[in-house]
């Protein structure tokens, strides 16, 4: 079966098994963070040997675990001495993401791929502001990168655009370009300085995961109050554009990071995030600072669509049926 009857299936995954086993044996395929983190750390480490600058892409669908990644590799990039904070850069695609919420815009997006292509990320933008980014380390100005049409997630913006001012270092040695397509969009065709060593890594899950996981987000952030089930099956007609504009990111990469390899790690990785939510809860009771526990969250789901979207089989302890 070839790529386009592929990629026209509604059940498609952006990486088919196959290829996943031809990754593996050529040694593009990491299987979990921590064996991706310490390579990333290594490679940052002789780019700075080099006296270059690092430019780590993360990549991959939404809820693939790219943002997970960023704020892992930050952490142990600066608590273990291989960088000051200050000289770590994060450049986070979705400051350029291309509709407001609650806009015509986004409502009309998945409609047809014309208007996807047009709506869905400000990539061009995306990129000059990066390469003002390197500019700005060779000749450091007064003042800092301003974005005047960021997309901004937190209040009091809640999803509309505003000004956000991206402060960088001459000094810096890592930046962290974070967002669905940045390898194929921002790290490529034109390249980069000499002196900036792009390192291009795919962060991958199944399409049940990614999808589960990055409705639970959008829940928790509230998307003007509307159902998992439609939050999911908005999700659902977007990947299906994303998969086949994903692809040359795929073959891009330098790595592909499988971020679940073992059959239960899904189901843990919940229960893990579901104790954390609820410590932090514990610890600040305000209701307005307060997140919503999965639990909480599929018990208003319906069971019978449950059952059909969940990666795997529903765990026991967690009881949502």
């Amino acid at each position: 079966m070839g790529l386009p009857s592929i990629y026209e299936r509604s059940d498609a995954e952006l990486i088919p098994k196959p290829v996943l086993r031809e990754f593996q044996k050529m040694g593009k395929l990491v299987e979990g963070r921590k064996d991706m983190v310490g390579l990333i750390i290594d490679n940052l480490r002789q780019s700075m040997q080099n006296g270059h600058v690092m430019t780590l892409f993360l990549d991959g669908l939404p809820g693939s675990g790219k943002s997970g990644m960023e704020e892992k590799v930050r952490k142990i990039v600066v608590n273990e001495g291989v960088l000051p904070e200050d000289q770590v850069v994060t450049f986070p695609l979705d400051l350029f993401i291309g509709t407001e919420q609650g806009s015509n815009e986004r409502a009309r997006m998945t409609q047809t791929p014309d208007l996807f292509g047009r709506h869905y990320m400000r990539y061009t933008e995306a990129r000059e502001r990066l390469q003002e980014v390197f500019a700005r380390m060779k000749k450091p100005e007064e003042g800092s990168i301003q974005i005047p049409r960021a997309y901004l997630r937190d209040e009091p913006h809640n999803g509309k655009f505003g000004n956000f001012t991206l402060n960088v270092s001459p000094d810096t040695k890592l930046v962290i370009v974070e967002g669905t397509g940045s390898i194929d969009n921002l790290a490529g065709p034109d390249g980069f300085p000499a002196w900036v060593d792009p390192y291009l890594v795919f962060m991958h899950m199944t399409k049940k995961q990614s999808l589960f996981r990055a409705t639970l987000r959008d829940i928790r952030r509230g998307k003007g109050g509307a159902s998992f089930e439609d939050i999911y099956q908005k999700r659902d007609r977007e990947y299906q554009y994303l998969t086949s504009r994903l692809l040359p990111s795929v073959r891009l990469a330098d790595k592909v990071c499988v971020r679940f390899p073992k059959k239960d790690d899904f189901r843990r990785r919940l229960a893990v995030t579901e104790q954390e939510i609820e410590a932090k809860n514990a610890a600040n009771p305000d209701p307005d600072q307060t997140q919503k526990t999965t639990r909480q969250i599929l018990s208003a789901v319906d069971p019978a669509f449950l059952r059909n979207i969940f990666p795997g089989e529903l765990p026991q302890d967690y009881r949502f049926v």
